[in-house]
C-alpha cells in the first residue's frame, strides 16, 4: 500500500507492448524494474514502469505505447488551474502522514467469535484504527489479549502498511479437558453397545459387547496402587460404541416463496478511522416486507490508493409473497437436505446404517430416519473432593 503511495506521488507509466518474453529478458539486462505484469489474449505485455524505467526503456529497439499516471499526471491535467494543485499537494501531504496511523485491522481464523468483539478487546489494549503506529506495543497487546480472553489460544498482530492483520486461534472446547487436573471418571454420554475400549488413565469398567445406558461407569478414575491402596486421578480414554438415533424430519407441503417487487431503500455511512458518519439525515425502517442486505467496501482513489474510509451500505429490498404447494420430489429433496445436515452435525464417528421412512401427516412429508453410527461415547464426570473412594468408583 506505501508503495504504491509512492508510486502515486513520483508518476509511473503504464506500458504496453507486443515484444514478449525478449523485451522482458532486455529489460532484466538492463535493470528496468517493472510491476504488475499482464499478458492479454493477443499476447501484448501490460506492465508499469518508473518514469525513469520509461527513459530507459526508450533507449531499446521495442515499440510500446505508453500513458503517464500517478499526481504528475493530474498536475499536467489542471496545470491551469493552480488551486486544485495545491490542494492535490495539501492532500498529498496529509495522506502521507496518515501512513503511520493504523487504518483499518482485518481479523482471520475466527469461527465462533464474533469479529466485533475481537476488535472490542483490541482497541481496549490500544490497537484501533487512528491509534499511532509507533506506539503500538505488539507484544503486550498479545499477551493481555490472550489473559482477557480465555476463548482464544493464540493471536498475532502484524501492521503491512497502515493494515494491521490480526491472526487467532480458538480455544477447542473438550469435554474431556477442562478443568484437567481434577479427578474425574469417565461416563456415558448416550445409550450404546461397546466395540471398543481404549484405557489411557484409570480403569476400564466395561468389555466388548457390553450394552450401556447414559450415566454408566466407563473408565473408573480410581485406581488400586500395589500396596492395596486407591487413589483418584482423571481417567481418559475412547470407549467406541454402537449407537442408535431416531431422526424426525419434517416439510411442509405448503411453501411461501418470496418474490422481489422492486422496493429498495438504502442507507450508507462512512467510517473513518473507527469513527462513524451517517450520510442520511432520518433512519427510516421500511414498513414493508424486506431482505436486509450489508456490504462494506473500501474507498479507492484514482484507482490505486486505498483510503482508511469503509464506506457501508445497508440496502432495504422489498419483497411480495406467494405462496404454491411443493411436488413431492421438491419435499423429498429438502427433507433430504435437511437430513444431510443433521447427519454432518451428529459427531465425528463412522454412519454403520440408515434407514429411512416417508409418510404424509397433516399437509407435512415426515422423514424418519434410525441412524446407526460406531463413535466415542465417552464423557468426564469430576469426581468430588472428599467423596468415599467405594462411592467414587461407582458414580453415574
Amino acid at each position: 500500500m506505501l508503495a504504491d503511495f509512492l508510486d502515486f506521488i513520483a508518476g509511473y507509466y503504464k506500458i504496453t507492448s507486443d515484444g514478449g518474453e525478449r523485451l522482458l529478458n532486455c529489460m532484466m539486462k538492463r535493470g528496468i524494474d517493472y510491476r504488475r505484469l499482464s499478458r492479454d489474449e493477443g499476447g501484448c505485455l501490460h506492465f508499469v514502469v518508473s518514469r525513469s524505467g520509461r527513459g530507459k526503456l526508450k533507449k531499446t529497439d521495442f515499440a510500446f505505447t505508453s500513458e503517464l499516471c500517478g499526481l504528475p499526471a493530474h498536475i499536467l491535467r489542471y496545470k491551469r488551474r493552480p488551486g486544485i494543485l495545491v490542494g492535490a499537494v495539501i492532500f498529498a501531504l496529509l495522506l502521507k502522514l496518515s501512513t503511520m496511523f493504523v487504518w483499518n485491522l482485518d481479523v482471520e481464523g475466527n469461527t465462533t467469535i464474533p469479529e466485533e468483539e475481537i476488535l472490542a478487546t483490541l482497541e481496549s489494549l490500544g490497537c484501533a484504527p487512528g491509534v499511532y503506529i509507533p506506539t503500538i506495543d505488539y507484544y503486550s497487546i498479545c499477551t493481555e489479549f490472550l489473559l482477557a480472553r480465555q476463548d482464544v489460544a493464540w493471536i498475532s498482530v502484524n501492521m503491512e502498511g497502515s493494515v494491521g492483520h490480526v491472526v487467532i486461534r480458538e480455544t477447542l472446547p473438550d469435554k474431556r479437558e477442562a478443568s484437567i487436573n481434577k479427578p474425574a471418571n469417565i461416563v456415558a454420554e448416550r445409550d450404546g453397545y461397546v466395540r471398543q475400549v481404549t484405557v489411557y488413565n484409570g480403569r476400564a469398567e466395561v468389555k466388548y459387547d457390553m450394552p450401556v445406558k447414559k450415566g454408566d461407569l466407563l473408565i473408573s478414575g480410581v485406581v488400586e496402587n500395589k500396596d492395596a491402596s486407591t487413589r483418584l486421578e482423571r481417567a481418559s480414554g475412547m470407549v467406541i460404541a454402537e449407537t442408535e438415533r431416531e431422526l424426525e424430519i419434517k416439510i411442509p407441503l405448503m411453501k411461501t416463496e418470496k418474490l422481489k417487487n422492486g422496493r429498495i431503500y438504502e442507507e450508507k455511512t462512512l467510517k473513518i478511522f473507527g469513527k462513524i458518519i451517517n450520510l442520511f439525515i432520518n433512519s427510516s425502517i421500511p414498513e414493508w416486507k424486506y431482505d436486509k442486505i450489508e456490504t462494506q467496501e473500501r474507498v479507492i482513489l484514482f484507482e490505486d490508493i486505498e483510503l482508511p474510509i469503509l464506506l457501508h451500505t445497508t440496502a432495504y429490498i422489498g419483497y411480495d409473497e406467494r405462496e404454491r404447494n411443493l411436488t413431492e420430489e421438491e419435499a423429498r429433496a429438502a427433507a433430504e437436505a435437511e437430513l444431510a445436515r443433521q447427519l454432518s452435525g451428529i459427531s465425528d464417528g463412522e454412519l454403520l446404517r440408515l434407514s429411512r421412512q416417508y409418510s404424509v401427516e397433516d399437509e407435512m412429508l415426515i422423514l424418519r430416519a434410525s441412524v446407526t453410527m460406531l463413535e466415542d461415547i465417552g464423557e468426564a464426570a469430576g469426581i468430588a473432593v472428599g467423596t468415599e473412594i467405594s462411592d467414587a468408583a461407582h458414580t453415574e
